[in-house]
C-alpha cells in the first residue's frame, strides 16, 4: 500500500501519529456507515459508488462520469464520497474489496498520481497520468475553450478575432512555459524529498522532513524573498526545508531531465494552479481593458481567485482517454 506522505506531518510524536490513525479510522467508518444506509435506503443495482481524495474532485469527476454514462445508456445513479486524501482512498478500497464485496464490482477509485514513481495500484483504482487533476486545466485546448465560450473567439476564427486568438494563445503559451521552466528545480527538489522520504518510510526510518514552506509558490517566495524563481538555487531550497534528505548533483539532474522531459505533466499541481491563476486573471484584465495586448475590448463578467478557479474552468478541462478506458472496464 502506498501511503499518501505529503499529507503526512513528518514532526508528529508517536502519540498523535496513533491518534491521526485513530481519527483515519472513524472518517473510514463514517463513510462506512453512509455506504450502509445507502445499501439499505437505495440498493445497489442501480448505484455506482465513487471514491474521491477531496472537495475539488467534485468539481471534476461526476460531471465527466455522467456524461459517459449517458453516452452508453446507463442510467445508474452516482454515490459519490470524498475521502480526504489519496491515502484514504486506498484504504476504503482494501476495505471494501475485503468487506464489503458486494459493491466490490459497482465501486470507482479516484487518486493523483502526485510524485510517486510507482504505481502498483492495479486496475481497480484510477490514477492520473499527470501530477493531479490541476495539470488537466493547463492545457491550451482548455484556454481556447474558455474563450469561446465567454468572448467567441478561436483557433478557427477569422480577421480580428483570430487575431485576437492569437495574441491572447500567445501569451497564454509563452508565459505558463516559462514559468514552469522557472520552477523546475522546485518540483524536482521536492519529487527526490518525498520519494527519499517514501523510501525511508518503507525501510522503518525515522521522518523528520518538513516541506511546509514549499507547499506553494507564494510560501517559497516568501522565504526565500526572491524576485524570479529562476534565482533559487539548491542552497536557497535546503535552508527553507526543515531536515531535508542529503541529495546529490545526479539525482537532480535525472529528476529535472525528467520533470522537463513533459513539464506540463510531471509538475506539482498546486504550483500550476497559482500560475493559472494569475495568467487567467491578466487575460480576463487585458480582455475587458486591453493596455498591453494588441486586442478588442471584448467583455468577460468573471472574477477568478483560488475559491473559484476550477468551477470556471471544469466543463473545459482536459479529459484523458485513460480515463474513459477506466470507466470502460470498471462499469459493466
Amino acid at each position: 500500500m502506498i501511503l499518501d506522505l505529503e499529507n503526512l506531518s513528518e514532526t508528529e510524536s508517536p502519540e498523535d501519529l496513533v491518534e491521526e490513525m485513530l481519527g483515519e479510522l472513524d472518517a473510514i467508518e463514517v463513510i462506512f456507515q453512509e455506504l450502509v444506509q445507502s445499501k439499505k435506503e437505495h440498493g445497489i443495482d442501480e448505484t455506482i459508488f465513487c471514491f474521491y481524495e477531496g472537495k475539488d474532485d467534485f468539481k471534476y469527476y461526476p460531471t465527466r462520469i455522467r456524461t459517459w454514462l449517458e453516452l452508453h445508456s446507463n442510467n445508474k445513479s452516482l454515490f459519490s464520497k470524498g475521502c480526504g486524501n489519496r491515502d484514504k482512498v486506498i484504504k476504503v478500497y482494501n476495505k471494501i474489496k475485503f468487506d464489503f464485496e458486494e459493491i466490490d464490482d459497482v465501486s470507482l477509485y479516484f487518486i493523483d498520481r502526485d510524485f510517486n514513481k510507482e504505481n502498483n495500484l492495479g486496475k481497480r483504482i484510477y490514477v492520473t497520468p499527470c501530477y493531479a487533476i490541476e495539470n488537466l486545466y493547463a492545457k491550451e485546448t482548455v484556454l481556447e475553450k474558455f474563450l469561446e465560450s465567454h468572448i467567441y473567439i478561436n483557433s478557427k476564427s477569422i480577421g480580428k478575432d483570430l487575431k485576437d486568438y492569437c495574441i491572447i494563445r500567445e501569451y497564454y503559451v509563452q508565459n505558463l512555459f516559462e514559468k514552469l521552466t522557472q520552477i523546475a528545480l522546485i518540483n524536482a527538489w521536492y519529487s527526490i524529498q518525498i520519494n527519499k522520504k517514501i523510501e525511508d518510510l518503507k525501510n522503518g526510518g525515522e521522518i523528520s522532513l518538513d516541506l511546509k514552506k514549499l507547499k506553494s509558490l507564494s510560501d517559497i517566495k516568501k522565504s526565500t524573498s526572491v524576485e524570479e524563481f529562476s534565482e533559487i538555487d539548491i542552497e536557497m531550497l535546503r535552508e527553507i526545508t526543515d531536515n531535508p534528505y542529503e541529495v546529490t548533483e545526479e539525482e537532480i539532474e535525472l529528476e529535472l531531465r525528467h520533470i522537463k522531459g513533459d513539464i506540463l505533466s510531471n509538475s506539482r499541481g498546486k504550483y500550476i494552479e497559482e500560475i493559472l491563476i494569475e495568467l487567467y486573471k491578466k487575460i480576463i484584465d487585458e480582455t475587458n481593458l486591453p493596455t498591453e495586448f494588441e486586442i478588442e475590448k471584448r467583455s468577460i463578467s468573471l472574477p477568478i481567485g483560488k475559491k473559484n478557479f476550477k468551477i470556471h474552468l471544469m466543463p473545459f478541462a482536459d479529459t484523458p482517454e485513460c480515463f474513459r478506458t477506466y470507466l470502460k472496464e470498471r462499469i459493466k
